[in-house]
């Protein structure tokens, strides 16, 4: 089953409706993704690459973790589930600190998409060994 977003207006707010992932990306709805920075006790971050196989900047280096908020979700239990999901690193809430609230508009029309949401963007300090992360392959 495809995933559903809640459809927010041009302030970030909801409207109380929702919408499938392709029809939102089709149609440019305002939507809300959350970003996870891991920075460690040596200033180092933690960045990871994009699968090839995906429909949005396949092969490209991004955050340590991140994904869409699913239609009735928490941002924050976004940033946490996307963690565990993307990397195997499973962390308890009072680890992520929310630094601020981008509003992203992507108006190449990338293969019939037009991406417009707000990201919530958490910053994580923690020694994470990164030959224990687990990437999922989607």
């Amino acid at each position: 089953m495809e995933e559903h977003y809640d459809i927010l207006d041009e302030n970030g707010n909801k409207t109380g409706a929702t919408k499938a992932r392709s029809l939102i990306h089709k149609e440019g709805d305002w939507h809300r993704a959350s970003h996870v920075w891991i920075i460690n006790s040596d200033d180092e971050l933690l960045l990871t690459r994009r699968s090839l196989t995906k429909d949005t900047c396949p092969g490209c280096w991004t955050m340590s973790a991140g994904g869409h908020v699913d239609a009735g979700e928490d941002p924050l239990d976004t940033a946490v589930r996307e963690l565990e999901e993307e990397i195997g690193v499973k962390l308890p809430k009072s680890k992520f600190k929310e630094i601020f609230i981008t509003k992203y508009v992507d108006s190449k029309n990338n293969k019939g998409k037009f991406i417009r949401q707000f990201n919530n963007v958490y910053l994580v300090e923690a020694d994470v060994d990164i030959d224990d992360l687990e990437y999922s392959h989607d």
